[in-house]
């Protein structure tokens, strides 16, 4: 009698456990699905190139301190800066790169479409707390997605390797200056 018993609750819970299951795949696909950002590539962009600028953009630049150097970065705040980020770079300067800044906390991850130059990404929470630290993203791949486990409000790409060699690691609290 108690193996008829276990079957029976087996066979009420299976549609719950379906059903959860279920709910919680659709939830994380529509994390990295929408995103107004460009951080994760829509079908369209994966299928065709971006055009490459016919002047360089010229963005807001901030300098701050960071792993004991000074560094100077490029705000981009905007969907289309944020989605364009260093494509189309022959080189980046050893200490300079890019901070990324989203109004709400962020999921979708970065790629390196168009990019030409290798790059570390820090992923910075709002609280200023790096929560995630990609070493090295190879140029022009376009089939790997660099984000951390956690939201982030603000992304800093630099040389790849940056991070590493200046001993910036998850955990540590930064401060990021007044943005223009």
């Amino acid at each position: 009698m108690r193996a008829d018993v276990r079957k029976v609750r087996f066979k009420a819970l299976k549609p719950i456990a379906l059903g959860v299951v279920l709910l919680c795949g659709l939830a994380g696909c529509k994390g990295t699905s929408e995103d107004s950002y460009g951080t994760q590539p829509p079908a369209s962009e994966v299928e065709h190139d971006f055009e490459k600028p016919d002047s360089a953009r010229e963005l807001p630049r901030i300098k701050m301190t960071l792993g004991g150097e000074e560094i100077s970065l490029e705000v981009v705040r905007e969907s289309k800066d944020i989605r364009q980020g260093l494509m189309f770079r022959d080189t980046l300067a050893s200490n300079a790169g890019m901070l990324f800044v989203f109004p709400q906390d962020h999921l979708s991850p970065f790629w390196m479409k168009n990019t030409y130059v290798p790059l570390s990404i820090a992923f910075v929470s709002k609280d200023s707390i790096i929560v995630g630290v990609i070493s090295r993203m190879e140029p022009l791949d376009t089939v790997t997605k660099h984000m951390p486990g956690l939201p982030y409000r603000f992304a800093i790409e630099m040389n790849a390797g940056w991070f590493e060699a200046h001993g910036v690691k998850v955990g540590a609290r930064i401060k990021i200056p007044a943005l223009p």
